[in-house]
């Protein structure tokens, strides 16, 4: 399966300094994670698919458009 989504990087996820907030991009990886889990399992009513440990380093900061998951 293949699952990919994208994050405008704007007032709404950025931090106080004005770059995008750690914080957003790991919420979408988490969120691409576990709805791309939850799209291939064989009985949804009888499993679930969750995160359990998440961990990000970020390679520059970025200040405005789109971040890719």
């Amino acid at each position: 399966g293949y699952l990919d989504a994208r994050m405008p990087v704007d007032a709404r996820t950025h931090q106080p300094f004005g770059i995008l907030h750690g914080g957003a991009s790991v919420v979408l990886a988490e969120s691409l994670g576990s709805t791309a889990s939850f799209m291939l399992l064989d009985d949804p009513a009888r499993q679930r698919a969750v995160g359990l440990e998440i961990n990000a380093n970020h390679l520059r900061s970025v200040r405005e458009g789109w971040v890719y998951g």
